[in-house]
């Protein structure tokens, strides 16, 4: 190879290396990626030790990993009855009364990411879950032969920034559910029911926001009743004609959900007032995503 290539191989190295840098960087001893959001996301799960390892599991507000068994009966934070529906809490009731013992998020006291990793290193909120929803791409893939999702940045100046999510499951009793089917990850947000607290959850289809799209679309197309053309007519006119026209054309298949009406029907969502998070037990073990400002 003569001067000139190796010049120019040698530059296009140091640019390699550069965005990658630029892409990927660390904070006390982990590493994140900035996606152009409010928080720079991880880019493994606490206790992981790459991307695709699925790392530890835990019930929400606790700090211990990986317990034999997840139930309400050993929850840190059950004050009595011995099931979901009747259990009573000695921190985070959404029903306390007196306001300055009221929590919607939890203490760094009880923020695994903030215990573990130390620094500015918390658990997402419900808010930032949603806004990882809105502003990327989620595809469904595998690293490593693990199956997950890959989130892509859509934000202008970002969309080559991208993370790995595992598909871990949880873990509920002494069972460890869906792992490879779909991830569930907790938020630091308290719900406003004392079962459970807000989490994000993805699967083969994509994320919380995606299956809610696909769900109301589903519904829509196989149960179209006097009571969702109700809900059809509450749309705004170019999105419910369009609706009207894939239905009857005889063609409408949820496996092939036109983009236009995708898109359009998303767009509308971004105008609505709804949660676009899931939720779980608060029991349950479940894996960690942090996030740092």
């Amino acid at each position: 190879m003569n001067k000139a290539g190796i010049s120019l191989l040698s530059i296009l190295s140091f640019a390699l290396l550069m965005s990658s840098c630029k892409a990927q960087s660390s904070y006390n001893g982990h590493e994140y990626v900035d996606l152009g959001l409010s928080v720079k996301w991880a880019t493994c799960n606490v206790g992981a030790q790459s991307p695709e390892d699925y790392g530890e599991f835990y019930a929400w507000g606790e700090t211990k990993a990986n317990k034999t068994i997840y139930t309400v009966k050993g929850y840190r934070f059950r004050a009595g009855g011995e099931s979901y529906h009747d259990m009573k809490l000695s921190k985070y009731d959404p029903d306390e009364i007196l306001d300055h013992l009221k929590k919607t998020v939890l203490d760094l006291a009880d923020d695994v990411a903030n215990v573990k990793w130390g620094g500015n290193w918390r658990i997402p909120t419900k808010e930032e879950i949603e806004e990882l929803n809105w502003n990327c791409d989620w595809v469904w893939t595998t690293l490593n032969g693990v199956k997950g999702v890959k989130i892509t940045s859509k934000v202008e100046g970002y969309t080559d920034r991208s993370i790995f999510i595992p598909a871990a499951g949880y873990r509920t009793d002494s069972r460890h559910l869906f792992p490879g089917v779909s991830g569930d990850y907790w938020s630091s947000t308290n719900s406003i029911s004392k079962t459970s607290a807000y989490s994000l959850y993805f699967d083969s289809c994509g994320s919380s926001l995606d299956n809610t799209i696909v769900d109301y679309i589903s519904e829509l197309l196989y149960w179209h009743d006097d009571e969702e053309e109700n809900y059809i007519n509450e749309l705004p006119q170019s999105l419910a004609d369009k609706l009207r026209n894939w239905f009857y054309s005889g063609k409408a298949n949820l496996d092939s959900i036109p983009i236009s009406i995708y898109n359009e029907y998303r767009s509308y969502l971004s105008t609505q007032d709804w949660d676009m998070v899931d939720w779980n037990m608060r029991s349950s073990g479940m894996p960690v995503r942090p996030v740092c400002p």
